[in-house]
């Protein structure tokens, strides 16, 4: 995944997340990224 791909699925998750659905449940959503995508957008979110 391009960086330009993290950031922009990351806003999308944030959204969600302002919405009140759950992390692991929106990740879940998100069949093709493999764990350690997952692993990475976890960490992004923490840390912003």
């Amino acid at each position: 995944m391009t960086d330009i791909q993290k950031k922009i699925l990351i806003a999308g998750i944030k959204i969600k997340l302002a919405r009140g659905e759950e992390l692991e449940d929106i990740l879940i959503s998100y069949v093709k990224l493999n764990e350690t995508e997952k692993q990475e957008i976890r960490g992004a979110l923490i840390t912003a």
